[in-house]
């Protein structure tokens, strides 16, 4: 094993436990400057964890992990993270964020001016053949697969780290578009020399980009070396099984170029079967020769142009997404300007409502004015929406985090119990306490309004997809810029068709506060049920009907605005 002065990074006696279970087993590992050692072996054989560990995504159990000589708990874990770059196998790119600040997350957290930012991302996206006036502000869901990947390699090299982590990155590719990454990964390996760890399960994979291969099993090193010495000299048959047994004599075929074998003592015409370049493998040769049925080929000079990829376009927003706002602003404007209409309009319409209910003596409510009412009335609302949302959020927020798990099942049955425990019965029991009027009514649509945004903000944050939050962790967010950056924004969408269905209910539900002196659109309703008046009745449940279908309208509009990430 290399001293800590030529190596990058060193571990030394490392294990790692999960209760009784050993996932890795005292290895020695040493990483040069400038070299790309790639982990391989079977799933379970812990090079993920070991990959992990050195960036403290996962803690070890025994041993050092040194960087540069020193040791990675010397370091805080978030300032550790930023120093490392990090890909994984699905990217791991923030949906609600654009190509361009997925690339300067880094680059931001450390604080760089903005200016180099942007100059650096679009040194990275040119790099990676992403062209920065058509990508950089656009969402990850309108990107192919491999422009999704080439825009999680830039990220990881955004803040120029030393050392790169790489979780299979190519993994979940077709194979055309894996290959051309990898291609692109030597490329840029061979002008940045950066030190890169790199787990794969695919050996054909690991041959290819490996300075130096280390193959795993069962939490231990079995064997690391060359492409070649692994070839040549596999330690025993798991090492053998995975190059492919008697496929190796391929394998190995596909790592040398047939500038190493070519003679130039023989001239076969070109125009006679089909040539390889001197930079093609092998292995193309061979396959190229068995399909002519030659055992010549001529022998072309590497410099006839590049080869050239196309990539599946990413989904367009087009004009769905523009159609549906447009929608939403005609239903708001529809539903308020209706509401105001019909609110100013009442007082006047005594003709219209005494055909209407020719039987009924006072047919239009007047002992308070409808625009008072309606003005209490969405006060009381606003207020116990207010209230709902910052205990039901937060208490989803708590109950999801490491320290406050336990108390889940108790906080989502208390939140069951508040809309299953009617709301007369709670206005009946906080009267004694605080008397009649506003405050019990609005403690009463709290309980009624607190169980859908309990459950939705537990729904949005326990949705976010891993790989986000892991990516989020392995960048060196830390906890609370994981929460407000990333967790939140995701879960908004979720979040607020919870707090919408919380407040269309308590619509309603804040009428029965007239029933104890709270001043809302409940009062003509009470008042037509108490006199046998139906005009009453019809009045306070249009307008209350208005009021509803003209929240409910607004925060369609709103959900249309927070969930335009997703262009699908």
């Amino acid at each position: 094993m290399r001293d800590d002065h030529a190596s990058m990074i060193a571990l030394d006696g490392v294990t790692k436990r999960f209760g009784q279970e050993v996932a890795v087993d005292d290895i020695h590992l040493s990483v040069g400057h400038g070299e790309l050692c790639v982990l391989v072996g079977t799933s379970g054989c812990g090079k993920s964890t070991t990959l992990r560990m050195i960036n403290r995504l996962i803690e070890h159990s025994a041993g050092e992990i040194r960087i540069e000589g020193q040791q990675i708990r010397s370091f805080n874990p978030d300032q550790l993270r930023r120093r490392i770059g990090y890909a994984i196998q699905n990217t791991g790119l923030f949906p609600h964020w654009s190509v361009a600040r997925n690339i300067g997350l880094v680059p931001r957290l450390l604080k760089w001016p903005s200016t180099r930012i942007e100059a650096r991302v679009e040194e990275l996206m040119s790099m990676l053949d992403l062209d920065f006036e058509a990508f950089a502000g656009k969402y990850p869901a309108q990107l192919s697969g491999g422009q999704a990947q080439r825009v999680g390699v830039a990220r990881a090299l955004a803040a120029d780290p030393d050392v790169l982590l790489m979780d299979e990155p190519f993994g979940a590719l077709d194979p055309i578009t894996r290959e051309t990454l990898q291609e692109e990964l030597l490329a840029l390996q061979g002008r940045l020399k950066k030190t890169i760890v790199f787990v794969t399960h695919d050996m054909d994979e690991a041959l290819k980009l490996a300075d130096r291969i280390v193959v795993m099993q069962a939490g231990r090193i079995v064997q690391q070396g060359t492409p070649m010495d692994l070839l040549g000299r596999p330690a025993d048959a798991y090492v053998e099984s995975l190059l492919g047994g008697r496929d190796r004599g391929l394998k190995h075929a596909s790592l040398m170029t047939v500038s190493a074998r070519m003679r130039h003592d023989s001239a076969v015409g070109a125009s006679d079967v089909e040539g390889v370049r001197n930079t093609d493998s092998l292995r193309d040769a061979l396959s190229v020769m068995l399909w002519r049925k030659t055992a010549q080929l001529p022998v072309l000079d590497g410099g006839g142009g590049a080869y050239r990829y196309t990539a599946l376009a990413g989904r367009d927003p087009g004009v769905a997404r523009m159609r549906q706002v447009r929608r939403a602003n005609w239903r708001l404007l529809l539903w308020s300007l209706l509401l105001l209409v019909v609110v100013v309009a009442l007082p006047h319409l005594d003709t219209l409502m005494r055909l209407w209910l020719p039987a009924m003596g006072d047919v239009i409510y007047r002992r308070d004015s409808f625009l008072a009412l309606l003005g209490n009335h969405i006060a009381i609302v606003a207020i116990a929406g207010v209230i709902a949302t910052a205990i039901g959020v937060g208490a989803g927020i708590a109950v999801t985090r490491d320290w406050g798990r336990d108390f889940l099942p108790l906080v989502s049955q208390l939140a069951s119990i508040g809309q299953t425990f009617p709301p007369v019965a709670v206005l009946a029991l906080s009267v004694p306490a605080l008397g009649f009027g506003t405050v019990p009514t609005i403690i009463a649509l709290v309980l009624y309004g607190l169980l859908p945004i309990v459950r939705n903000t537990l729904a949005g944050l326990q949705g976010i997809d891993a790989d986000v939050m892991e990516a989020a962790k392995g960048m060196g967010l830390s906890s609370m810029q994981r929460l407000w950056q990333v967790e939140l924004p995701l879960a908004s969408t979720i979040l607020l068709a919870g707090i919408r269905t919380s407040v269309t209910i308590n619509i309603a539900t804040a009428a029965i506060g007239s029933t104890i002196g709270a001043k809302t659109l409940g009062d003509p309703l009470i008042a037509g049920i108490v006199n046998g008046n139906g005009a009453y009745i019809v009045q306070g449940a249009i307008v209350i009907a208005l009021l509803a279908l003209c929240v409910d309208s607004i925060f369609e509009r709103v959900g249309c605005g927070l969930a335009a990430y997703d262009q699908g």
